[in-house]
């Protein structure tokens, strides 16, 4: 992402096209600037998904690594990004056939931060009659079938999911460590905590064992934001979180509810009003935010960025 020019118009941009994402946002034309096509002429990046679908028939698909992070932002298998801020739990993941029918799930618990955004709280991985769950902050640990097991970091033998799994551990520093479940080879789903933060990734998925997948990450196959049904397609990102709410029907995968939204009750989602009152309060600049995300992966930086103006918490750039 090249930055270098970035100056007061082109935030707005950046924060018209985040808004964007909301359905309720109901922006007035007046409100940000419109964005337009002449937006590539400025060198300012567009948002396009990396890797996906190609209109070349010489081309085939082939999956991104997908992931959830920040206050929180989604990226799906076919690269795309967009936001969800509703607090409630929800299916990041679901996919029967995995390893021939053992099944896994994979459910995150968004809570409210800053009082109109989120973040993600904690992750469970149910692998067959196996569920691993990880938290970060004051909270931090692992649970095991709903059982707090010891943290043993850089201890490959620490957990073993359906007893074919391994997890290893690492603390990567006082306010971080990683956890990753491997799945054979490089493929593997890596959930790393920052502080209360957590981020959750699947790295060098393979159609064999995630082809049938669904959820918040999109179909596996296109990328798609498919509903439940496995075929329609749902571009309204607000409907489309609350489509994957997890389900009474559905097992809790977490060893506690405490204050959760569970459903009957909705995903709890932020009005855009109270959104724009919260970025018009920034105080971090542009070139602040911009030395902050210093070393953040390219595909992250926009977001880095913005959820350090929108927070103006400068230490949320440890989260990428």
């Amino acid at each position: 992402m090249k930055i270098s020019n970035i100056n007061k118009t082109t935030l707005n941009v950046v924060v018209a096209l985040y808004f964007s994402s909301f359905a309720n946002a109901n922006l007035a034309p007046t409100e940000f600037p419109t964005f337009s096509p002449t937006l590539e002429e400025t060198g300012f990046p567009t948002f396009s998904p990396v890797g996906g679908l190609t209109s070349s028939p010489e081309h085939t698909y082939v999956p991104t690594d997908p992931d959830v992070t920040g206050d929180p932002h989604f990226r799906t298998w076919s690269g795309e990004s967009y936001d969800f801020h509703g607090v409630c739990d929800l299916v990041l993941l679901k996919n029967a056939q995995f390893d021939e029918g053992l099944g896994m799930d994979i459910h995150i618990r968004s809570k409210r931060m800053y009082a109109m955004f989120s973040y993600v709280h904690s992750a469970s991985v149910r692998i067959g009659d196996d569920t691993l769950e990880v938290r970060g902050g004051k909270e931090d640990g692992l649970w095991m079938n709903g059982e707090q097991v010891v943290d043993i970091n850089n201890d490959k033998e620490a957990v073993v999911l359906s007893n074919k799994f391994p997890v290893v551990i690492e603390k990567l520093s006082e306010k971080s460590k990683e956890v990753r479940i491997n799945l054979g080879g490089a493929e593997a789903i890596v959930i790393r905590t920052w502080n209360k933060m957590v981020r959750v990734s699947i790295s060098h998925a393979t159609n064999e064992n995630f082809g049938t997948s669904l959820g918040m990450m999109g179909a596996f196959s296109t990328g798609a934001k498919l509903g439940r049904d496995g075929i329609t397609n749902i571009e309204d990102f607000n409907i489309f979180g609350q489509e994957w709410q997890v389900l009474p029907t559905e097992a809790n995968l977490f060893h506690e509810i405490g204050d959760a939204v569970q459903s009957p009750a909705q995903c709890e989602i932020p009005s855009s009003s109270q959104m724009r009152r919260r970025l018009s309060e920034a105080s971090v600049t542009v070139e602040e935010a911009k030395i902050a995300c210093d070393g953040v992966a390219p595909a992250d930086l926009d977001l880095c960025m913005f959820d350090i103006m929108a927070s103006n918490d400068k230490n949320l750039a440890g989260a990428y």
